[in-house]
């Protein structure tokens, strides 16, 4: 494999710089590898958990759940990076996503329910100071809602 280097060439014998790269395999490896994690780890986390069983809720969707969602929707961003920021800031669908993980996990039924009730009064009855929901905010919560109760 040759590396262009621009437009130097060696003036006395007319001869294009070039070098030759003995690092292909391993420049290769580490393409596939960033690739790899790309595709499998998502663009954002959420670090707002506040206890063993929303982090673990948290994790199962972020290496479970996102890769499900990813596939059915075509917009590979929407649940990976819009749905994970928002998260950051808007409790009905950062408790949401926990309901949804729970249920999607299949095991711990008594805190999905929580968290989905959690999720509903954020969206009904947003603290005074952070003023209405937006229509955005809204959309997205009955979404993850939808998606619970299929």
């Amino acid at each position: 494999m040759y590396i262009w280097l621009g437009d130097d060439f060696n003036a006395s014998s007319g001869i294009e710089a070039k070098r030759e790269c003995s690092y292909q395999e391993l420049l290769v490896t580490n393409a596939a590898l960033l690739v790899h994690e790309r595709r499998s780890a998502p663009a954002v986390a959420v670090s707002s958990s506040r206890d063993e069983n929303e982090a673990r809720s948290l994790e199962f969707f972020q290496l479970k759940s996102l890769a499900i969602f990813d596939d059915i929707f075509e917009d590979d961003s929407f649940w990976s990076i819009t749905v994970l920021q928002l998260a950051q800031s808007e409790s009905s669908i950062y408790h949401g996503l926990l309901a949804l993980s729970s249920y999607h996990e299949g095991s711990h039924e008594s805190f999905g329910l929580r968290q989905f009730n959690l999720a509903i009064r954020a969206l009904l009855h947003p603290p005074i100071d952070s003023g209405p929901v937006s229509k955005e905010v809204q959309v997205i919560s009955c979404l993850i809602f939808f998606h619970i109760e299929v």
